[in-house]
């Protein structure tokens, strides 16, 4: 299942489509708890790993990430 997540003012847009094998990260990166905000992408990401699609791409459009945000 695709998994899609908006953007805030304080965190990125992620738009992870399975069906694709695309991944995009957009937006800002300001998040003072990462995983919080990051714990369900993990999670999502390790169901992925055990059927990927046959190639995958991360795209990063990331304008700006906090040291908080690097640390997840």
């Amino acid at each position: 299942e695709r998994l899609i997540i908006e953007n805030t003012l304080k965190s990125p847009r992620i738009d992870f489509n399975p069906e694709t094998g695309i991944f995009e990260i957009s937006g800002v990166s300001l998040i003072e708890n990462t995983m919080d905000f990051y714990r369900p992408i993990l999670t999502w990401l390790k169901k992925y790993i055990e059927q990927p699609y046959s190639s995958t791409t991360v795209i990063f459009k990331l304008k700006y990430s906090n040291t908080s945000s690097l640390q997840f």
